[in-house]
């Protein structure tokens, strides 16, 4: 399994199974969901970008020794799950800013709940 960057459509996770080749896109990188600063245009679409921006913050704060409980850790998954079925079902459209937002709070809630199960 590995990462590779395609210049169309960002990140894509491909793997073989079952003899097959199956490549994932993992990120739609649409221009209009995607966050601009001054004229340049981040390559991965809001939710994506705060994901990773969780992801970081969330390994440096655990090296610092930062605790968040196993529940706190799950409720900050919710508001992303949330955002993302109202879209889908309630045909809402969701801001950049609270995509940004829940998509932070989703993967450093992920990276401690994770952490959680692994050095109880």
């Amino acid at each position: 399994m590995h990462i590779r960057w395609d210049k169309r459509i960002g990140p894509v996770l491909s793997a073989k199974f079952l003899g097959q080749n199956i490549a994932v896109c993992l990120c739609h990188r649409r221009e209009d969901r995607s966050l601009k600063i001054h004229n340049y245009t981040i390559p991965l679409c809001s939710r994506c970008t705060g994901q990773i921006i969780g992801i970081i913050l969330a390994i440096i704060l655990f090296i610092f020794d930062f605790k968040l409980s196993l529940i706190i850790s799950f409720l900050l998954m919710i508001p992303m799950v949330l955002d993302g079925f109202t879209q889908t079902f309630l045909r809402r459209e969701s801001k950049n800013v609270i995509r940004l937002t829940t998509g932070l709070l989703f993967s450093f809630g992920l990276i401690y709940f994770t952490l959680w199960w692994l050095y109880v």
